[in-house]
């Protein structure tokens, strides 16, 4: 009778902390590692020192409610914007926009089936 009854026991492993939650979405938002183009999960786990099964948790927002998700947007937003810069333009509207028009050019002619040459911007 005692085999059905069996105690209730805490998680083996503590959960997940918000603080590492947000540290993970930040560092996979924000940072590439070194020498690579993106994060894996081996690689974000070894960073974190959390598992890559936690890594994979949390990218796939394994949250535990609308309102915790709700909370680690928030708490990014608060930590991102709390040291932000404004964006410091080099170029002037006026040469962006031309150089826009030139892309979108080049790339109809690629897709109309002729080369489009490098010169004509």
């Amino acid at each position: 009778m005692g085999l059905l009854r069996d105690k209730t026991r805490s998680p083996r492993i503590a959960p997940l902390t918000q603080d590492t939650k947000l540290t993970v979405l930040k560092e996979t938002a924000c940072q590439t590692p070194a020498n690579a183009t993106h994060w894996s999960r081996s690689s974000m786990a070894k960073a974190a020192g959390i598992s890559p099964s936690s890594v994979g948790r949390i990218l796939r927002g394994a949250f535990a409610s609308v309102a915790e998700l709700e909370k680690a947007i928030d708490d990014y937003l608060l930590q991102h914007n709390a040291s932000a810069k404004p964006n410091n333009w080099t170029k002037t509207a006026a040469h962006i926009l031309e150089n826009e028009r030139c892309a979108l050019n080049k790339l109809d002619a690629i897709e109309a089936g002729s080369q489009a040459s490098d010169s004509e911007c």
